[in-house]
């Protein structure tokens, strides 16, 4: 039933043993690729190849609202 033709593998990393920090997802054998970054573990990130790449990026508010937006270095962007 799992191998049936269109299913993806999607491999998530945790940098942390907590999974509500950051995390990398990626579809094996392509380039996309969606890193979870929360706000005030950002600058953890600074020199890591996964941030330093052209992207989109979404901001997530209190209320749920998203903004979306898209940077050539994602760091430099979203510091």
């Amino acid at each position: 039933m799992l191998r049936k033709s269109g299913v993806k593998r999607i491999q998530t990393w945790f940098y942390d043993d907590d999974p509500n920090e950051i995390k990398v997802s990626e579809v094996p054998n392509t380039t996309i690729q969606a890193v979870f970054i929360p706000r005030n573990s950002l600058k953890d990130l600074k020199g890591e190849s996964e941030v330093e790449k052209p992207g989109i990026y979404f901001l997530f508010g209190e209320d749920k609202k998203a903004y979306i937006g898209e940077a050539e270095v994602g760091y430099e962007r979203l510091k």
